[in-house]
């Protein structure tokens, strides 16, 4: 006997929907409490299916104001049909809900919830960008995903989400800082090297030229940060990629030095 259609509908329907890797991060106030009603939101939803959540892992405050509580991290990967920029509606209403507040950038927050990859989706935009452009850096972000999804590929550089966190794991402490001229990378330079962040590792930097070879930087390479738009779009091997090495960090904007110690310290 065959099951009726509207039973077969719901089972491709199912079959098809997007899965959706999910970072969660909380380092103010009840923070167990805070995860677990977001979860419990996300397992309500008439448009999420199949919430699954990693065992919880805790990291230090990472940029933003000093003295900030510790981290509890997680993730989750679901199911939804849900396109993603209103899946990141849902997240951010979540985030409300917790009494999250933004006024500044990495300040101690309730509850952090951020899309991570969406299926094999590559999304630039204004509000979300996805894969999350730090995710290839962060331990936090990659430890408690693998658990979950381990062989979610991010679309960007080809790699699972296991690779990502093996590589960080293996790789030597490495670092090569691209700037986008001699005085920006002096001024790096002197910024950087003597941070104690950076004191077991080995910094090159590198101004960025036309005939750069972004992608012959060596995999040892822990991490390669391109600390501006201007040094991406002079490395014209990358031009128009947001990330064609595993092992290369794209900032957004010009990165401040804090966001690339940031960055360095979240790799190690």
């Amino acid at each position: 006997m065959r099951p009726p259609l509207a039973i077969c509908r719901r089972m491709v329907q199912h079959l098809v929907m997007p899965a959706a890797l999910i970072s969660i991060g909380s380092n103010l106030g009840n923070r167990q409490s805070a995860i677990d009603n977001a979860i419990a939101q996300l397992r309500t939803h008439a448009h999420i299916q199949n919430v699954v959540l990693s065992s919880l892992h805790e990291s230090e405050a990472i940029g933003g104001p000093t003295g900030q509580d510790v981290f509890l991290n997680s993730a989750a990967l679901l199911k939804t049909t849900l396109p993603a920029a209103e899946l990141l509606g849902v997240l951010q209403q979540i985030e409300n809900d917790s009494k999250r507040t933004r006024e500044i950038r990495w300040a101690a927050r309730t509850l952090d919830l951020d899309i991570a990859l969406y299926d094999d989706q590559i999304v630039e935009s204004d509000s979300l960008t996805i894969p999350h452009p730090r995710m290839v850096s962060r331990k936090f972000i990659l430890q408690p995903a693998v658990e979950i999804a381990a062989n979610m590929v991010n679309p960007q550089t080809g790699w699972t989400l296991e690779d990502h966190l093996l590589h960080l794991n293996q790789a030597a402490r490495e670092y090569i800082l691209i700037t986008a001229s001699e005085d920006e990378k002096l001024r790096l330079e002197q910024a950087v090297t003597n941070h104690p962040i950076v004191e077991n590792c080995q910094l090159t930097f590198a101004v960025a030229q036309p005939d750069f070879m972004v992608n012959e930087i060596p995999e040892s390479t822990r991490l390669a940060i391109i600390v501006s738009q201007e040094a991406r779009q002079l490395c014209s091997s990358i031009t128009n990629v947001p990330c064609s090495l595993p092992w290369i960090y794209v900032t957004n904007s010009t990165a401040s030095v804090d966001e690339i110690l940031a960055a360095i310290l979240a790799s190690q």
